[in-house]
């Protein structure tokens, strides 16, 4: 009756602990109640939840702590005593030395450790650990008393054990919750967020879910309403349901496919996707769905295709000719290495056929250069309507052209293409409103008697067209061997010169300019020579034109006065006054539009006031590009040097553009000297030349003087000047500042007594 009484007073006593204590403080009252027990130094109150052991709370003496650690990670305290305890559903009790508890003993007064399990017998759901300041048996004997405690621990433990683990559940239910719905939210933002287009469908082709991009008047026929549950083509036009419906996954086999998809939207605009599409799989692993993923890739794709247009097109530039269109030296060369070969294995004869524009310069220099470049092109024209097909026509750069005339059987054949290129380029062409006829020169080379590699044959075309231009132009020569033996030896010469204006191997003499009045000295005309290594010198007639044809007159104009300057300096500088030194000017020279930069750069490098040089231009060179002639001439006037006009009555001059020249001097040419005392026509036609200088108010010179009757004709016509033989062959610079009195005395003596003798 008294084992009754107790139970009930003990199910009394924990109900009314229960429901008015949370479960904090039962969890206190625990702890407290075991560390309240006589000779107790420290109580652990553990949890078995899943095979892992909790650590819900601690008490030493006064102090009570709750906790909530994993017995893993709380060191002072013996997991292999919890272990056994709860392994054998039994209490444990060793010594304070026992290794199984040794290094875990926080209280120094404890002699003994007991581990107490809590609940049921089988499987407990709780321990207590306990260290005690007693012997193992009194220890034994304490724990006898503690049944009741034991027993109610049970019932308190039981009770927080449930309720944990509803809460637990709760908990887990919540946070499931709470992570479908974030699961759900997550889906819908990628879905609207997405910057390309997905769509779940199912194996009867409803859509299950979709997102809104690209859900617009072009994808979608639905447009405002809800996707899900419509059928792919009442959802989408027909041309993008079939990409999402046809070959969709039959099994659970298949494998992810990609493909580009594209479609004309309604503004005629192509629209591109790549689309990547894969299998839905059940929890068993079977087919339910298929994924597409649509990315729009209209943008790259249209940048691809401008891509590879521009690629075609800098392909097209780098094999053609960018103005006329039609292939260039590369192209050209791949061409004729082709031609030759079929030639080789056919045994036929293949024709090069090399053009000049005939004075393409001066269409450049009056009209402009668009004007030139549209002759280039009308030219361009006209030569691809000469030939067939097969043959190729092509622009090697500025005004030449190349073609490659196959299957020739004869020189006729040859001569039938040039004569019909030659008539065809001949015919006038509309340019600014005038009618112009620009001719061609044309050289040939045939393989294989000119040569059997296209290095070669070019080479032989090459000089094939030169000779073309240097005997009249508008006309076309065929190779032959001669030509070559001459190309040869100008090419020698040209590359000689090339060296001797680098390396300073020419050099200036220089011709007195006399007055015919008082036998004075004027100043000097500088000429260059050129003194070959073998000892000969080079006259001038015969390299000029040479460097007037390959360009190198350019740098030797400019060598000639750079050195005429320094040397009139020098002269300037040693007290010997000659007079102004007069240099000759090539057309190219003349005409660069920074020629007067670079004369002011020779003065100042020099030191030189403007009067000290002369520049002299032919007529027939001024008149080239009369009104280009009256600009530079005025720039130079300005500058103050001295203007003269070379060979005056030679070429074809305008009265109208002559008093437009800012000039100082005429000088007559030597050719209406020499028979002045025989020809009438000469001596007309020389006092006409004084006559009109004076008239403009001009000087005049006489050139080529080589006797005394000459001298002694043009001083009683009133001429000013004159240069010659007769007074003085062209001598060097050391000779000139040498014998400068001496010449000066000998001329002045020669003018007065009448007397020529050459110098």
């Amino acid at each position: 009756m008294s084992k009754q009484l107790a139970a009930v007073d003990l199910m009394r006593r924990f109900y009314q602990l229960v429901v008015s204590k949370p479960h904090r403080e039962l969890v206190l009252w625990l702890l407290k109640s075991w560390s309240e027990l006589p000779s107790v130094a420290r109580v652990v109150l553990l949890t078995c939840e899943s095979g892992q052991h909790w650590v819900r709370g601690t008490a030493i003496n006064d102090s009570v702590t709750v906790l909530n650690t994993d017995l893993l990670h709380f060191r002072k305290i013996s997991p292999e005593l919890v272990q056994q305890c709860h392994s054998s559903a039994s209490a444990r009790l060793c010594k304070a030395d026992d290794p199984v508890v040794q290094d875990k003993i926080l209280r120094d007064e404890c002699q003994s450790i007991a581990c107490i399990p809590i609940g049921e017998e089988s499987d407990p759901i709780g321990l207590i650990y306990l260290e005690l300041s007693l012997s193992k048996k009194e220890a034994k004997k304490l724990l006898g008393d503690c049944q009741q405690l034991e027993v109610f621990c049970g019932l308190v433990l039981q009770h927080l054990t449930i309720t944990w683990r509803h809460h637990q559940q709760l908990e887990k239910a919540k946070v499931a919750e709470q992570a479908l719905w974030a699961s759900e939210v997550y889906l819908r933002s990628i879905l609207d967020h997405s910057p390309v287009f997905i769509s779940v469908v199912d194996l009867d082709g409803n859509v299950i879910l979709s997102s809104d991009h690209h859900l617009n008047d072009e994808l979608s026929e639905a447009a405002n309403t809800r996707y899900n549950g419509h059928h792919v083509y009442s959802l989408f036009p027909d041309t993008i349901a079939q990409a999402l419906w046809q070959g969709r996954p039959e099994s659970e086999d298949e494998v992810n496919a990609d493909w580009e998809f594209s479609f004309e939207s309604s503004e005629g605009k192509s629209q591109y996707y790549w689309i990547n599409r894969f299998p839905l799989l059940d929890q068993q692993g079977k087919l339910f769905a298929s994924c597409a993923i649509c990315t729009d890739i209209t943008e790259r794709k249209e940048s691809e295709i401008a891509m590879q247009e521009q690629q075609k097109r800098l392909n097209h530039l780098a094999f053609h000719d960018e103005l006329t269109g039609l292939p260039n030296r590369t192209l050209f060369h791949e061409r004729l290495l082709h031609s030759l070969a079929r030639a080789r294995r056919n045994h036929s004869q293949v024709a090069i056929m090399l053009l000049d524009v005939d004075r393409f310069k001066y269409v450049n220099d009056s009209f402009g250069h668009d004007a030139g470049d549209a002759l280039l092109k009308i030219i361009a024209e006209r030569l691809v309507s000469c030939v067939r097909q097969v043959d190729t026509v092509a622009r090697l750069g500025g005004d030449e052209f190349v073609l490659v005339i196959e299957d020739i059987h004869s020189h006729e054949d040859v001569t039938l293409v040039t004569e019909k290129i030659l008539a065809i380029g001949a015919t006038p062409c509309e340019l600014r409103g005038y009618d112009i006829t620009s001719t061609l020169s044309i050289g040939v080379s045939v393989y294989p008697e000119d040569g059997d590699d296209s290095e070669t044959l070019l080479k032989h075309a090459d000089v094939a067209m030169y000779r073309a231009k240097a005997e009249g132009k508008n006309t076309y020569r065929l190779f032959n061997h001669s030509m070559n033996d001459k190309a040869v030896e100008s090419l020698l010469i040209e590359n000689d010169l090339r060296k001797a204006i680098k390396y300073d191997k020419l050099r200036l003499v220089y011709q007195p300019k006399i007055d015919l009045h008082d036998g004075r000295i004027i100043g000097v005309e500088a000429l260059v020579r050129w003194d070959l290594d073998n000892g000969e010198v080079m006259s001038p007639g015969e390299f000029i034109p040479m460097a007037e044809e390959t360009g190198l007159i350019v740098p030797l104009g400019k060598w000639v006065l750079d050195e005429a300057c320094r040397q009139q300096r020098l002269w300037l500088d040693r007290g010997f006054k000659v007079g102004s030194v007069a240099v000759n000017l090539s057309p190219r020279q003349f005409l660069q539009i920074e020629f007067p930069d670079f004369i002011q750069s020779v003065l100042d490098k020099h030191q030189l006031e403007p009067s000290c040089l002369e520049l002299e231009i032919t007529e027939s060179s001024a008149m080239e590009n009369a009104q280009q002639s009256v600009q530079m001439l005025k720039r130079l006037h300005s500058m103050g040097v001295a203007l003269a006009m070379d060979d005056f009555g030679t070429g074809y001059s305008s009265l109208a553009y002559l008093k437009r020249f800012p000039i100082d001097t005429l000088k007559i040419d030597r050719s209406f000297i020499r028979d002045i005392y025989h020809d009438s026509n000469d001596a007309a036609i020389a006092k006409s030349i004084i006559d009109l200088g004076h008239n403009m108010g001009l000087k005049v010179v006489a050139e080529g003087i080589e006797s005394s009757d000459q001298k002694q004709w043009l001083k009683k016509q009133g001429c000013d000047y004159a240069q010659g033989f007769f007074f003085s062959k062209p001598i060097s610079a050391n000779e000139v500042e040498e014998s400068f009195c001496h010449i000066r005395r000998k001329l002045e003596l020669v003018a007065s007594n009448d007397i020529g003798h050459g110098i």
